[in-house]
């Protein structure tokens, strides 16, 4: 059992206060109100200017500042930019001073500046606040800290979120808690527990509860009644308090049993709520424990541990003694939990309060606890201090958070509270966060809807190692996937041996992409493990851990050797130090020697009459005492320090005549110290304690034991002042008495020291990787370890040695588009390697291709590792735009001179060049050489070479203009193929389309039916249909429709097809890639490259802009259906197909990408969207552009309108609509092939 013990308040009074009046109003709005005479404005990334000027406001070309006081400006204005603190949050921004009359003026004309993003007044704010009625709220200065206000204005509580209070007993008929209490719909529903209507009495085991101070004024902050004209208002206007008994105001005391208890029942309680359909029990989300005292204990953790399964948060006072709780631990703020918050005491000022206790480790964030006021017994109300106040803050505004969205998890909700809070200087260094509560800001980030975890860090690596001490480096990732910025990242270390988890340090994440560091230590007797970095976001995702793997040379990470000799005679004689007291330090004696201990050596050791040697500044009471007692093993942790019988001691000589420290030289090489005297506290004389502690000058340590030494608690051993210490347990004893009387001698024996030299110290690799050696020179006996630090990196041979060796290894081939980094750490020395990227790049920079061939074959060639497969967009482009076809000017229009290419180079493993076909189109325009370019982007598995360009340049084979080769039966079904279907003819198809024409003869009007039967087929085909009709469908069903203008009959809005033909073009030749309809394996490639497809388009950014990863399956689904509505809006899927669709969504048997598919891909759509399409499809094919664009003679839809209209009247008869033969006979399509 543990004393457990309230956290005292500092001082306590109550008042009176009238209610003060409340005035409503009704006035108009006024304009924002400024400061007259002050602007502020932001400047241009390094074109911002300081200092007073003269401002131009003449309407010229651009206002400006001059200096010339002789230049003649319509009207100058005096300016003052000056830098302030505003300027240092957002760069460029600067104060503008003028006089107030011209704040306006000058304000426009600084608008005009080049240099000036914006311009704007100072605006003045007033507040805009949920402020509660009650008389008391102006004392309340947490309330307004923390964000209260704010946060009141989306949500003040909720009776159904349950808070225990786990301290004395609540004043349940206080006037201002009294609607707050909890009232139990099911009294007695837990086995022993009767009478439990608001809560219980574990100390008394009753259902009555007293009326106590220190629990009141806890309640009081968390829930307070707000806005009802009476004391002061809570965190929560509304919610239940659950008083869980179990210290006395009268003995201020409690025990570990008794708190057990309590965590059973609120556990049992939201277990009970949970299984009985909300009927029973309470929905308890937090328990305040504004206590502390005791120690470390496994029971206790447990039941924390149990409560964090039901869902339920332990907000915890880190205590008031103002001391760090990192080296000194307190309970139950330090247990080290998922579901446990501790809490620091801050002050008005946002200061930490002189009393509260800190830790960088231990204390998770402030929150206002100094003169807080509160309710108090007898309906009476007063101010009270401590980190008990503080406690309150917090779990009221777990309780808010939980009234927003009762579903958030006991990690969403302590990462609310902890990661959003403001930052602030005092807390730096003493909190985990650094920061001070907002509850409004933790209910913003609550609002975003946040389920994205954070992205994996990338690159974790050890740039360097000494020892124990490693330096880590990674890149950082961000707070959703890549994007933001993450909340903490927690390090620790996982031991190979023993799976055991120990915390190394905690760091703020930077800006995704940014390399970060951080230095770390191994705990002391750990050879080998992994260090693992666990990345969390502000509302408490977590993303992907990051191991990587360490070692440490034997004698830096097991610095000692132990052995236990039999007992040994104690040294005689000596002198006496004085030390002739109960808890007392004699500070900086000097050694005869300089004394390595644990790697440093020391001139000079502190000495405790309680049986300790410390060689770090040991922890002392108030008034200056040894404040070492009681032992245990876990501050052993914590000091630089040799136990040789750490107990509680007294040196007292009214006790004991000859006590004292003895100190004996028995050589130069070494010096005894020899304690004798009494156990304190164990009558007047007590049994005597004789032991002593021996240094040698090469570092050896040895404790013996004499006579007496009976009924101890001892702790022998000595540290570091890290883990794990050094403990003998056979002479250890913290739960039962024990004896060590001529008992055996305990012997550290420090390793020999070992240096490690490498040979060389790093190594560069070409792309394909390779192997090498590396030698390692040392001292016989002297053990080290080699490890690689990157996955890529193998040790074949020689990972380990103890003398000199070599250490064999390989590198994989680089399948990065990046040079890559790696290390081996060998004997605890870093060994660099860097591995260069594959690329690839065009053959050749330049190809000159006739214009009579039908085909330019350009050559993409990866170079250096080709044994992963690789891939990069290939893309023609040019910069011929929409100039007519006639134009001579050496740019190649991919109208008029070549087919447009735009697909998706994939390289399979050792797969080493591609080649590429462009077709040309043999124009009958007379116009020189042309040229346009291809480029290879968007590289994966493979970095861009020097030639990611290259230029084609088309020779003209025309000596003067000549007649239309469309007119030419193989050019005109060639170019069909070309325009529609984006590649070459196969021969069969051309020969029959051919021939479908030439039968005709010399039949003017049946060539001309053959070829509009001709054309109209290609957009008619199941090529097209399956390629580039789908993703004009995919577009409409993501995207739903664009509206643009049309002049038909009258300027109006239109609903169009929201595809651009840019995004079709390069889309369609994706999906169709390696697709000729019965020919091979065809349709196997046609799904290959669709699935393909549409598993990238979902990642799209603007395809997740729309639909955020948040949106549920029926959403999602709706969207879709919503999207691909006709015109009367008629959704295509059936009520079947969307149950179907939105059931194989939530239970993950299809994916997004496969539920678009399937939406795109329906047969309603197909049917619906088919005139549409087919009229886009004129322009685009014979035409390629969009509907609007240049040359169109209105530049909008009203083209497009009118042949949908027609389409439409004739019930999608193209050749009674005489669509196609228009489009082939337009002059548009003519000229792109002649004059």
């Amino acid at each position: 059992m543990f004393a457990a013990v309230l956290l005292p308040p500092r001082s306590n009074a109550t008042r009176q206060s009238s209610l003060p009046q409340n005035i409503a109003t009704s006035e108009k709005r006024k304009r924002p109100e400024f400061v007259p005479g002050q602007a502020l404005v932001r400047f241009k990334r390094n074109r911002a200017v300081e200092g007073q000027m003269l401002l131009n406001t003449s309407n010229e070309a651009a206002a400006q500042a001059v200096s010339d006081l002789t230049a003649q400006p319509l009207e100058q204005i005096p300016i003052t930019v000056d830098r302030f603190e505003g300027s240092d949050l957002v760069e460029g921004l600067r104060m503008v001073r003028m006089a107030p009359d011209e704040t306006l003026k000058a304000i426009e004309a600084l608008k005009s500046f080049d240099d000036v993003l914006y311009a704007e007044p100072n605006y003045v704010f007033h507040e805009e606040t949920t402020t509660p009625n009650d008389p008391f709220f102006s004392q309340l200065y947490g309330m307004n800290l923390i964000g209260a206000p704010q946060a009141w204005d989306i949500t003040q509580g909720s009776r159904n979120i349950g808070v225990a209070v786990l301290d004395e007993g609540i004043d349940i008929n206080h006037q201002d808690l009294q609607a707050n209490i909890w009232t139990n719909p099911s009294p007695g529903s837990i086995s022993g527990i009767t009478g439990d209507l608001h809560g219980y009495d574990f100390r008394d085991n009753t259902g009555t509860i007293p009326a106590e101070l220190h629990a009141t004024h806890v309640a009081g902050t968390i829930g307070a009644v707000g806005n009802n004209g009476i004391g002061v208002a809570g965190v929560n206007w509304q919610t239940s308090l659950m008083s869980l008994r179990f210290i006395s105001a009268a003995t201020n005391s409690g025990t570990e049993a008794d708190t057990i208890k309590a965590f059973n029942y609120v556990k049992q309680m939201r277990d009970l709520w949970a299984t009985s359909g909300h009927t029973k029990g309470a929905d308890i989300r937090a328990v305040n424990a504004s206590y502390g005292g005791g120690g470390y204990a496994q029971a206790t953790a447990d039941a924390i541990n149990a409560m964090g399964q039901s869902g339920i948060l332990l907000v915890a006072a880190a205590g008031n003694e103002a001391t760090n709780s990192d080296l000194q631990h307190h309970y139950p703020s330090g247990y080290s939990l998922p579901n446990v918050i501790s809490v620091a005491a801050t002050t008005s000022a946002d200061t930490l309060a002189s009393f509260s206790n800190f830790g960088t480790q231990t204390v998770m964030l402030g929150a206002p606890g100094s003169s807080i006021d509160s309710t108090l017994p007898g309906n009476q109300y007063g101010f009270l201090s401590g980190t008990s106040m503080a406690t309150p803050h917090v779990t009221g505004a777990a309780a808010l958070l939980c009234a927003q969205n009762p579903n958030l998890s006991v990690n969403q909700l302590r990462a609310l509270l902890s990661f959003n809070g403001d930052i602030q200087p005092a807390l730096q260094g003493k909190t985990l966060t650094g920061r001070r509560l907002n509850v409004f800001k933790s209910l913003q980030a609550l609002n975003e809807g946040d389920t994205t975890p954070p992205g994996a860090i990338t690159n974790l690596q050890v740039l360097s190692q000494n020892g124990r001490s490693i330096n880590l480096s990674w890149t950082a990732s961000g707070d959703d996937g890549p994007s933001g910025q993450a909340s903490l990242y927690d390090i620790s270390f996982v031991d190979q041996a023993t799976s055991a988890v120990i915390p190394l340090t905690t760091v703020a994440p930077a800006i995704s992409g940014t390399t970060q560091n951080v230095n770390v230590s191994v705990p002391y007797r750990h050879l080998a493990g992994t260090i693992r970095v666990r990345e969390f976001d502000n509302v408490g995702n977590e993303g992907t851990p990051a191991p990587i793997a360490v070692n440490v040379p034997l004698n830096a990470a097991d610095p000692y050797t132990t052995a236990l000799n039999s007992p040994a005679a104690l040294s005689t004689g000596g002198s006496a130090l004085g030390l002739t007291f109960d808890d007392r330090y004699l500070e900086n004696y000097s050694l005869p020697f300089s004394f390595p201990f644990f790697g440093q050596a020391y001139s000079a050791v502190t000495i405790s009459t309680n049986g300790n040697l410390y060689f770090s500044t040991p922890r002392k009471r108030g008034n200056g005492d040894a404040d070492d007692v009681p032992s245990s093993v876990a501050d052993l942790s914590l000091s630089k320090m040799i136990a040789g019988m750490w107990d509680d001691l007294d040196l007292s000589t009214n006790r004991r005549a000859d006590a004292d420290v003895y100190v004996v030289m028995p050589d130069s090489s070494r010096i005894i110290f020899r304690w004798q005297g009494v156990e304190f506290g164990d009558g007047t004389n007590g049994d005597p304690i004789n032991f002593e502690i021996e240094l040698k000058n090469d570092g050896t340590i040895t404790t013996r034991y004499g006579a007496g030494n009976t009924n101890l608690f001892p702790v022998v051993g000595i540290s570091g002042g890290e883990p794990d210490a050094y403990v003998i347990d056979s002479l250890t004893s913290e739960t039962s008495p024990k004896t060590l009387t001529n008992a055996q001698s305990a012997v550290f024996i420090p390793r020999s020291t070992c240096t490690f030299a490498l040979s060389p110290t790093s190594q560069n690799f070409g792309a394909n990787g390779g192997s090498a050696s590396i030698n390692v020179t040392t001292q016989s006996g002297c053990a080290w370890m080699a490890t690689g630090n990157a996955p890529w990196i193998t040790i074949n041979s020689g990972a380990s040695g103890t003398a000199n060796g070599a250490v064999n290894y390989s590198v994989a081939p680089n399948p990065l588009s990046f040079s890559r980094t790696g290390s081996m750490t060998i004997a605890g020395l870093t060994f660099n390697i860097t591995e260069d990227p594959a690329t690839i790049q065009f053959s050749t920079p330049a190809y000159i291709v006739s214009e009579s061939n039908p085909q330019v074959l350009v050559t993409v060639t990866r170079l250096g590792d080709t044994a992963s497969p690789a891939s990069a967009s290939f893309m023609t482009t040019d910069v011929a735009g929409s100039q007519p076809c006639s134009v001579n000017n050496g740019n190649a229009s991919s109208r008029c001179d070549y087919e447009s290419v735009a697909t998706t180079l994939t390289f399979a493993a050792g797969e080493a060049s591609k080649m590429v076909g462009i077709s040309i189109i043999n124009d009958a325009y007379q116009e020189g050489s042309e040229a346009f370019t291809v480029a290879l982007t968007d590289p994966s598995g493979v970095a861009l070479g020097n030639q990611a360009t290259a230029t084609i340049t088309i020779v003209d084979n025309d000596v003067a203009n000549g007649s239309n080769p469309l007119t030419q039966t193989d050019f005109f079904v060639r170019q069909q193929y070309l325009d529609f279907l984006n590649r070459e003819p196969d021969s069969s198809g051309f020969n029959f389309w051919i021939n479908n024409i030439d039968t005709c003869g010399s039949d003017v009007g049946c060539r001309e039916v053959r070829r509009i039967d001709t054309s109209a087929a290609f957009f008619l085909s199941i090529e097209f249909q399956q390629t580039g009709y789908l993703v004009e469908r995919i577009y409409k069903t993501a995207y739903g429709d664009d509206t643009r203008t049309s002049s038909t009959g009258g300027a109006h809005n239109l609903t169009v097809p929201i595809i651009r033909f840019n995004e079709f073009l390069t889309d369609t030749q994706r999906i169709g890639q390696g697709v000729i309809v019965n020919q091979g394996n065809w349709q196997a490639q046609l799904d290959v490259n669709k699935t393909a497809f549409f598993n990238e388009f979902v990642q799209r950014s603007r395809f997740m802009t729309a639909f955020p990863a948040s949106m549920t399956p029926t959403d999602f689904v709706d969207k879709l259906n919503d999207n691909a509505k006709d015109a009367n809006g008629n959704k295509p899927l059936s009520a079947t197909e969307r149950s179907q669709l939105i059931a194989s969504l939530t239970n993950n048997t299809m994916t997004r990408a496969q539920v678009l598919r399937a939406v795109a891909e329906d047969q309603e759509l197909a049917s619906s969207e088919f005139n549409r399409a087919f009229v886009l499809m004129e322009y685009f094919g014979y035409l390629r552009r969009n509907p609007f664009d240049s040359p169109e003679a209105t530049l909008d839809y009203a083209g497009y309108e009118f042949w949908l209209n027609k389409l439409n009247q004739f019930n999608g008869n193209y050749i009674s609509a005489e669509m196609v033969k228009a489009f082939l006979t337009s002059i548009e399509y003519g000229q792109r092939f002649a004059p």
